[in-house]
């Protein structure tokens, strides 16, 4: 197995959108075409505040990472937040999730950030598990309002 986790560039679109439809049908929502393309454009972009990962395997891209880096109230530094973290079906165990969040940890570091976060669902049982190795879940409720 030859895996390795880098930046994720513009050349990387149709292997990333594979894992982009996958991690639509993973949570059961659909995303309009035009917010998907604008997603890759910022993922893809310098200094667009977003920053995106590809986990490749053998030349096939087998899991992605989204950061976004925004500033903060509690903080100088800047915080970072990781919303998606997707890895395919057969490859979720193999270590890729791990080495995605690891090299996330990396990024934040290096990147002086002050803080990263993350939620996932509660019934998320296996990301779950590996985010506990990281650090415990906190008492934090999430909210969610749609702005029409």
């Amino acid at each position: 197995m030859d895996m390795d986790v880098r930046v994720l560039t513009a050349t990387d679109y149709l292997g990333w959108r594979s894992l982009w439809d996958g991690y639509l049908d993973f949570y059961g929502v659909e995303i309009p075409e035009e917010v998907t393309a604008k997603t890759f454009a910022r993922l893809t972009a310098e200094g667009a505040g977003m920053q995106g990962l590809l986990a490749v395997e053998d030349g096939q891209a087998v899991g992605f990472a989204h950061l976004i880096l925004h500033l903060c109230t509690w903080d100088i530094r800047p915080s970072c937040y990781l919303e998606d973290l997707f890895v395919v079906a057969p490859k979720r165990g193999c270590g890729i999730g791990r080495a995605l969040l690891d090299r996330v940890v990396s990024f934040a570091s290096d990147a002086s950030i002050g803080r990263l976060s993350w939620h996932t669902a509660a019934d998320n049982v296996q990301a779950r598990r590996l985010y506990d190795r990281y650090v415990a879940a906190d008492q934090f409720v999430r909210y969610r309002m749609p702005i029409v």
